[in-house]
């Protein structure tokens, strides 16, 4: 893993209030013409009894690697399969010029937005609240100031929740939120967000890839709202 992974920026992470797990960054992101950051949902609790959720949630809280482990346990070795990560992967790559996923995620950085993991293991399953987003968005401005992302994916329309508030909150400049054509069942949205005057970042609100999730319908997609990092993800 350590040989498409950067963990140059992990005592900068470390010191971020609330943040669970630390991102991936691939070796090429620094160095990267376009950075593009992923952004997943959650982290999820699926034990057959509350008693292994509890032992399972007190064991992962701290793996700080944890979200680390599953990109390249789903993608790399392929150990177990996760929907949410190949689909997303495919989404992102043009597979007649990556054909292997080592190549994008030695690009790219990753984590994901919500700081505890959902129970899944109930005829409910558990969602974010408010206080889930607080935290994420604050999260969220602090690792985007340490890796300068240009473009950033957020994989869940509904991690739009408080986005506004918590922009004015902290004084981050932003364009109004743009809801674009329905597409797999989902309304995208598009926004972006300026940290300084340099540095204007793109960000899109896709539907989650965990189901009837079409990753060429979004690759599509993705080429028309973000055009230039697409195009550099998947450069010859």
């Amino acid at each position: 893993m350590n040989n498409i992974l950067d963990k140059s920026l992990d005592s900068q992470f470390d010191k971020i209030e609330n943040l669970t797990w630390f991102p991936w960054v691939g070796k090429g992101y620094k160095c990267a013409k376009r950075k593009l950051l992923v952004v997943g949902e959650s982290h999820y609790l699926n034990e057959d009894s509350d008693e292994n959720n509890e032992k399972r949630r007190e064991l992962l809280i701290r793996d700080k690697e944890h979200t680390r482990n599953c990109l390249y346990e789903v993608l790399i070795n392929k150990s177990w399969s996760s929907k949410t990560y190949s689909n997303i992967m495919e989404a992102l790559c043009d597979r007649g010029i990556l054909s292997d996923n080592k190549t994008a995620l030695s690009e790219i950085a990753y984590y994901n937005f919500i700081q505890r993991q959902m129970d899944y293991s109930k005829d409910t399953k558990e969602r974010p609240n408010i206080d889930d987003y607080k935290i994420a968005w604050k999260c969220f401005l602090h690792i985007i100031d340490i890796l300068q992302p240009t473009d950033c994916i957020f994989v869940g329309v509904e991690s739009v929740t408080l986005f506004e508030e918590i922009m004015d909150k902290y004084g981050v400049q932003y364009t109004g939120i743009d809801v674009l054509e329905k597409l797999n069942d989902a309304y995208p949205k598009k926004t972006s967000i300026r940290l300084d005057s340099k540095n204007n970042i793109n960000i899109i609100f896709i539907k989650h890839s965990s189901c009837y999730f079409s990753p060429g319908k979004w690759h599509d997609f993705l080429k028309q709202q973000i055009p230039e990092a697409i195009e550099w993800l998947n450069r010859v």
